[in-house]
């Protein structure tokens, strides 16, 4: 089986140039055949991936390397063919591998090659897939801030969100939204809402805890608008994943599990599909189960996670 690296130069501020030696001399070792593909520029490794398996019929492994942008490009370009995706996490927020144990085993090369393939879910999202998290509203916002913050000298990893947490709190916050789910239409002005097969956003918020990637379901929340004072007191909780239990019972919490849902805008907004910003004004979401084959590295496995009740 041939292997194919997917490298993003910009990720991680070059970090996954860094790889290159290690890809080669392992690679090289094990008398494997492989080939390292640099990206250009954001959609190349999507339409080298496409072009790629459409040429190659027979199974492949390929290695995004870089953030869950590459991930997303990989498997948008991959989905539906006969392929095993692997990741090295050297982006910015690498908030896809958080959902697993012994995170580090995914920058040995030694320990990929060694892995196990799993069907994993995505989440469909009006003809793309997603392979961690939409986010809408707040989220949304703090993932453009980031990009933006990122260029700038000596700002690193998850530092970039907390920096654009902070730069958009003043500002005003609240998505009118409608949403559709089981033939039932409902409406609200939303501080953000999430709708999450992984866990993690925003390089170190656990904003769905119990969010499986293999459950077939997407896990939803909606928050509507709070003041400024009671969004710092949520913050902490919404980090570290427990504002589920601290928000139970409030009308400004909706969550819950589905399959399927659509989502309306009256003018277009921002929509982040694992980082990557897009707009939209109607949305619609579908679970589909064990829709990819991922490697998970020896060593490593997926967390085990306790269903949430929903509110």
């Amino acid at each position: 089986m041939d292997t194919y690296f997917i490298v993003n130069p910009a990720a991680g501020r070059g970090k996954a140039l860094e790889l290159l030696p290690e890809i080669e001399g392992e690679m090289q070792r094990r008398r494997l055949p492989y080939e390292i593909y640099l990206t250009k520029g954001r959609g190349d490794g999507e339409d080298f991936v496409r072009k790629l398996t459409a040429a190659h019929p027979e199974r492949l492994r390929i290695f995004a390397c870089g953030g869950d942008g590459t991930l997303h490009e990989t498997i948008n370009g991959a989905i539906g063919k006969n392929v095993e995706i692997g990741l090295f996490p050297v982006g910015t927020g690498n908030d896809f591998v958080r959902n697993f144990t012994e995170k580090e085993k995914f920058l040995s090369l030694g320990a990929q090659l060694e892995g196990t393939a799993k069907k994993l879910d995505l989440l469909r999202v009006s003809g793309r897939y997603c392979v961690n998290m939409v986010n809408i509203g707040f989220d949304c916002e703090v993932v453009a801030k980031a990009a933006q913050w990122k260029k700038r000298p000596l700002v690193h990893g998850p530092m970039a969100y907390f920096l654009a947490v902070g730069s958009l709190f003043f500002r005003p916050m609240g998505k009118t939204l409608a949403f559709r789910r089981e033939g039932e239409e409902k409406q609200g002005k939303y501080l953000l809402c999430t709708f999450a097969n992984g866990s993690f956003c925003g390089g170190a918020f656990c904003s769905s805890p119990y969010a499986r990637l293999d459950d077939g379901k997407m896990d939803a929340a909606f928050i509507g608008k709070v003041s400024r004072g009671e969004f710092l007191r949520l913050l902490p909780a919404y980090r570290k994943g427990a504002y589920l239990e601290k928000m139970a019972g409030r009308k400004e919490l909706e969550y819950f599990t589905c399959d399927q849902l659509e989502l309306l805008a009256k003018r277009p907004q921002k929509v982040s599909l694992d980082g990557e910003i897009y707009h939209f004004r109607h949305l619609r979401l579908k679970m589909e189960k064990e829709a990819w084959t991922f490697l998970v590295p020896a060593g490593s496995q997926l967390m085990e996670k306790d269903r949430k009740e929903e509110t």
